[in-house]
């Protein structure tokens, strides 16, 4: 009989515990996130380079925000929209977003028309606090001239920067994107004004901190705006071009005259990783020849 009695002592003592941990759950309410629009809270914006650019090219921008006395909390999201007539530059990118000491306080996400930062715990009730944000964008639409960005402020104010969209006459461009596996895919447009050339040669040379992965898928391309392109398909093969991989790079000759313009992928691995994240530009080079000149 004691056996009994004792264990109704342990679960009234089960019971109870359970109660307090319940009530200690309520007695703290969760801090509902709150959304901010960073417009409120900039006090300061502009182009940070220029001010002549072509549609492909890179437009970097630069946002100061000072949230004074409003206090940040984990879970807060700052939404800040690009000026109507730039877009992201790579639409789902991420970063991290780090205090003067390098220490991770929030990450952003980038879209089409803006970026959207979510704080984490480490700037937990903190005040006066203040935001640097370097973005990269690119030019929204084919018209070519001077163009103002205007960015909104805080207290319904704005500033204007002014860019320069000019025309691209080059016939040969490239460019490069570093991909999740720490590998980078570079593109080379070849003939983009669609001429008639002949014994057209290329010749790649990679730039530093990468090593050539062998391998081109050459395809026939078309232009569908100022900036964008479509490939054809299937792409060309091996009896439209000869290639040669070196050490540094590779040297590319079409069989054939080319009348339109045509695209080049192919891949580099990055032998330093931890120049990734650090800013560093990596470079390549590429050279046309055909039966006129360079």
């Amino acid at each position: 009989m004691e056996k009994i009695h004792q264990g109704w002592r342990i679960l009234i003592g089960l019971i109870g515990l359970l109660g307090i941990l319940i009530i200690s759950q309520w007695a703290v309410p969760a801090h509902a996130a709150t959304n901010y629009d960073g417009a409120n809270f900039t006090t300061a914006a502009k182009v940070t380079n220029g001010p002549d650019f072509k549609h492909a090219d890179t437009i970097d921008i630069q946002y100061h925000l000072d949230f004074g006395t409003t206090p940040l909390h984990n879970g807060d999201t700052i939404t800040l929209d690009f000026p109507e007539n730039l877009r992201g530059k790579t639409p789902g990118d991420t970063f991290d977003v780090t205090d003067e000491s390098g220490e991770v306080i929030g990450k952003a996400v980038v879209s089409d028309t803006g970026v959207v930062i979510t704080m984490n715990d480490a700037f937990e009730g903190k005040t006066n606090a203040k935001l640097t944000l370097n973005l990269a964008t690119k030019y929204r639409y084919d018209d070519t001239g001077e163009k103002d960005v205007v960015f909104p402020l805080e207290n319904n104010g704005s500033s204007t920067s002014t860019i320069n969209m000019v025309a691209n006459e080059a016939n040969l461009s490239k460019s490069g994107t570093i991909q999740d596996d720490g590998t980078i895919k570079w593109t080379i447009l070849v003939n983009r004004k669609n001429l008639h050339l002949k014994n057209v040669e290329i010749s790649d040379t990679i730039g530093d901190h990468q090593e050539m992965i062998h391998g081109v898928t050459v395809s026939k391309a078309y232009w569908t705006s100022a900036t964008g392109y479509k490939r054809e398909k299937p792409a060309m093969t091996a009896d439209d071009y000869q290639v040669t991989y070196h050490d540094q790079g590779f040297d590319l000759t079409f069989n054939d005259d080319l009348d339109q313009m045509v695209a080049i992928d192919y891949y580099t691995k990055i032998t330093d990783p931890s120049l990734i994240d650090s800013g560093y530009k990596f470079r390549n080079n590429a050279e046309m020849t055909w039966g006129g000149g360079t």
